[in-house]
């Protein structure tokens, strides 16, 4: 019995063994396979949003975990995606990390060989991109579906020899024009492209702008698209950049991105409301530097006419009621009417001065001559007087050498015209 009791334990023993062996044959792949991953890196990667719009950025963050015995060294990021797709990051390092940049903060653009995350990764040892690590899109992108592949490169010289490798992770990203986020279920596309450009134009019509002012309501929602459009590139190509410190690369539409478009057209519209307001304000000052008022000396009412001519010199007509007259040059009065000015000589026995006169003359800057004359000690007298037009049609100068006034009660009309048979000329040299 104890033969055949030591028999049976034999055979056990050795059927064990074989099923052991068999059993470690089967799973050594495995075994291998899992000892290979375990001598890789580890590559996490995560991505703060699920979709990328043309000309903005998404957030990438990364970690890398060493589980071998040596270290490893140049340990570097690469992004695998369509043409439209490449990796930026900003760093706060400039100096080390983008010595061509000026500014910090400043997006440093990635080497053909990716992002370096690392010199020296020691063994067991993890860790996580010393960058701020983006995805962006260039302005122009196609409307799909991808997978984008990080692609991690590193490389040892432990005792086996120096090797390298990569690790791929791989991540889907939806790639648009435009985004798909909603507030209670409405989507903000559509206020999107209404709200800024709608804040603009009632401001500028709020202060009757010109042209915007007489737009229709067709033309109106047309334009309205267009502006908030326009805006939306606009902001998202200096937030792409990192120009404007205020605003944030955003994923899709969202409010905050509604709020930054709608708070540029309301500056760009105050801008241009305030710029409409100082062009106003000078128009309106320089109409006043040209209108006569009722004390006003024959020099300065001839300075005035000659300014209200704006480069224009040919004499001037003015028809009132019941009559018509031709003179050199006309200004509007601060009661409404009409002064019409003669035909002047400057007197002057300078030499000097007749020169500088008659330079001023040739260019036809009478203002300038009548002030340097004046300002030179030379005199102002009249060489014709105004012209009145009679029954016959011809031209008969008036009895008197000062301006003719002529009331708004008249509703006296300036035009102008050349070949009266009068001197051109509102200013002239006296002969000696």
């Amino acid at each position: 019995m104890r033969v055949i009791g030591s028999l049976e334990q034999a055979v056990t023993r050795v059927f064990s063994l074989a099923m052991a062996a068999l059993v470690g044959i089967a799973l050594a792949p495995t075994l291998a396979a899992a000892a290979t991953d375990a001598a890789k890196p580890a590559l996490t990667v995560v991505i703060e949003g699920g979709a990328i719009l043309a000309q903005r950025s998404v957030g990438v963050h990364v970690w890398v975990e060493n589980p071998m015995d040596e270290p490893i060294t140049s340990v570097r990021l690469a992004l695998a995606a369509p043409d439209d797709l490449f990796l930026q990051w900003w760093s706060s390092d400039i100096k080390d990390w983008c010595p061509h940049l000026l500014r910090e903060g400043d997006p440093c653009p990635a080497q053909d060989g990716g992002v370096e995350l690392a010199k020296n990764l020691s063994p067991h040892d993890a860790l996580q991109s010393p960058h701020a690590l983006r995805i962006t899109a260039k302005d122009s992108v196609e409307e799909e579906d991808v997978n984008v592949a990080f692609v991690l490169t590193y490389a040892t010289n432990g005792p086996a020899g120096a090797r390298t490798g990569i690790v791929v992770a791989e991540k889907s990203l939806s790639v648009g024009l435009i985004g798909t986020e909603t507030v209670a279920g409405v989507s903000l596309r559509l206020t999107f492209l209404f709200i800024p450009g709608a804040v603009m134009l009632m401001l500028l019509k709020a202060f009757k702008i010109p042209v915007v002012d007489s737009l229709d309501a067709t033309n109106g929602a047309i334009i309205t698209i267009m502006l908030s459009s326009g805006l939306s590139l606009l902001v998202s190509w200096l937030a792409a950049r990192g120009w404007a410190p205020g605003l944030k690369p955003e994923v899709g539409v969202s409010l905050v991105m509604l709020g930054e478009v709608t708070g540029l057209a309301a500056l760009i519209a105050v801008l241009a409301i305030c710029g409409r307001g100082w062009q106003m304000k000078r128009r309106k000052a320089a109409v006043a530097a040209a209108t006569v008022g009722d004390n006003d000396p024959l020099e300065v009412m001839l300075e005035k006419a000659l300014k209200s001519a704006q480069g224009n010199f040919d004499p001037v007509i003015v028809t009132r009621r019941d009559a018509t007259y031709v003179g050199a040059a006309a200004a509007r009065t601060s009661s409404g009417g009409v002064v019409v000015m003669g035909w002047y000589e400057l007197n002057t026995k300078d030499a000097e001065l007749r020169t500088k006169l008659q330079s001023l003359l040739d260019a036809k800057d009478y203002v300038g001559a009548l002030r340097m004359a004046l300002e030179g000690g030379g005199a102002l007298a009249p060489s014709d007087l105004v012209q009145e037009r009679q029954a016959d049609g011809s031209f008969r100068a008036i009895s008197t050498i000062n301006p003719l006034r002529i009331p708004a009660k008249d509703r006296p009309e300036v035009t102008r015209t050349a070949g009266q048979g009068v001197q051109e000329s509102p200013l002239v040299l006296s002969d000696l």
